[in-house]
């Protein structure tokens, strides 16, 4: 079953059975027979990881949120950082072991050990790496908060402690304060949209390996050439300073 999303917010259904997306054609042809091309703009995707990368990267290109989405990141933006520059970092954490792999460790990995995880030590270290060779004073941390695994309850307060400019409103209610709206008014939805806007808008972007969130921020500053794309666990820069970090938190 193929969900095509609309601009008015209503959904589309088109029955796909047997059919093989291996094409732009093969796209255009399910909405148009679902009647919703060319009339409305692409607003979304799913299960990208399935689909071809060059006809992700093309829907991509005609990607766009809401306007007030737009307006209210852009608005977020100028409370934070004065309309400079900054680097975006999106760190999912997970509580469930979906994103666990022995000897690839991952933020998304909820377990302990170096061989499942990447830690606030290494987290931290990264972001300074990006930091340093990006020469971007600010900071953007898009995360959960508060996080669903208890061991990470401290770890944003820490980052934004520790890393020179950083500043995030994952937090709902700051969300709010620095949009000049009423909490009630943002949904976590909303707060979440917000945040992707912000960070496909960075001049840099740091994200987490295996995350349906990063991954679309990722593909659309991909599709629109706008600057780099790194992730956790592969930042160049980065090794050994984390252990570093670590004995300076223990401290």
């Amino acid at each position: 079953m193929q969900q095509l999303a609309t601009s008015s917010g209503r959904v589309r259904k088109s029955s796909v059975k047997g059919a093989v997306v291996d094409s732009a054609d093969t796209v255009q042809r399910i909405v148009t027979d679902a009647g919703v091309w060319p009339k409305v703009p692409l607003l979304g995707w799913y299960s990208f990881f399935t689909v071809e990368r060059p006809m992700m990267l093309e829907a991509a290109r005609f990607f766009r949120r809401a306007a007030p989405i737009r307006r209210q990141a852009d608005q977020l933006a100028d409370a934070l950082f004065g309309g400079e520059p900054f680097l975006a970092v999106h760190l999912r954490r997970e509580s469930t072991d979906l994103g666990c792999a022995r000897g690839h460790p991952t933020v998304l990995c909820p377990r302990d050990g170096g061989i499942w995880t990447i830690e606030t030590p290494q987290v931290q270290a990264e972001i300074l790496a990006v930091q340093r060779t990006s020469g971007l004073k600010h900071v953007y941390i898009a995360t959960i908060h508060p996080p669903m695994v208890p061991k990470y309850t401290h770890e944003l307060a820490t980052l934004l402690r520790n890393v020179p400019g950083a500043k995030s409103a994952s937090d709902l209610p700051k969300m709010a304060s620095h949009l000049g709206v009423a909490a009630t008014s943002l949904t976590r939805w909303s707060q979440s949209l917000i945040e992707q806007e912000l960070c496909a808008n960075a001049h840099g972007f740091l994200g987490s390996e295996r995350s349906t969130w990063t991954g679309n921020v990722a593909l659309e500053r991909e599709a629109l050439g706008r600057g780099r794309n790194q992730f956790f666990g592969a930042v160049a820069g980065a090794g050994g300073a984390w252990e570093k970090t670590l004995v300076e938190l223990r401290a």
